[in-house]
């Protein structure tokens, strides 16, 4: 219980102090004694989503359309992590910690790109997929789980039913696979080609990886 009131203090200083956050996540972790690999990757996550963007052969922003981004995600600090990682491309985001917050947010407003954790205290995200097929969602989902492929390919496969475009990433998340992503969904969505590169460097090893 301490660890999740300490995450959701981290997720709550990300979001007003991104600048700071690094330290905030290292001396909040450390008093819970968080295994070691368990905050270094916390860290380097944190140091991802602040990172700027790399000169790169990646196409000007003008290429690029802002994305109306709905974060849905029980997990504060993850919902933190991907909401500064998208800002700082540029998208805008609304988040949703519940499957019940996530459908008003869907009935009450349009989204170019839901990210959707599979596990939610209230429910599934399956029945967030079941809210956007029957709202008629034209946009894209990214599955970010820390289920099981076979999990994750279920969710692909019900969404496909439904005429639901779904990429899938696992946790801990690839924040250099969520940019990509979110780049290619801005390209696409101005009718231009996706080119799977980031801070100069092809990553279509990355993409492939994370299909599955």
């Amino acid at each position: 219980m301490r660890l999740v009131a300490v995450s959701r203090d981290v997720g709550s200083h990300l979001l007003k102090h991104p600048n700071e956050f690094v330290t905030t996540a290292l001396r909040g972790l450390s008093a819970t004694r968080v295994p070691i690999a368990r905050l270094n990757l916390r860290v380097r996550q944190c140091q991802e989503a602040l990172s700027p963007p790399i000169p790169s052969n990646l196409p000007d922003v003008a290429e690029r359309r802002a994305l109306q981004l709905l974060v849905v995600d029980d997990d504060a600090t993850q919902r933190s992590l991907i909401t500064v990682a998208a800002k700082h491309a540029g998208h805008e985001v609304t988040v949703a910690p519940s499957v019940a917050e996530a459908i008003e947010k869907l009935r009450s407003a349009r989204f170019d790109c839901v990210t959707l954790d599979l596990v939610l205290e209230d429910g599934d995200g399956i029945d967030v997929l079941r809210e956007m097929a029957d709202a008629k969602f034209a946009g894209s989902v990214i599955v970010i789980s820390g289920m099981d492929g076979k999990r994750r390919s279920a969710a692909r496969s019900f969404a496909r039913s439904v005429g639901i475009e779904l990429q899938s990433l696992p946790k801990p998340l690839d924040l250099a696979a969520l940019r990509i992503s979110l780049a290619n969904l801005g390209k696409t969505a101005m009718g231009l080609p996706a080119i799977h590169t980031w801070g100069g460097v092809a990553t279509d090893a990355i993409v492939e990886r994370h299909r599955a």
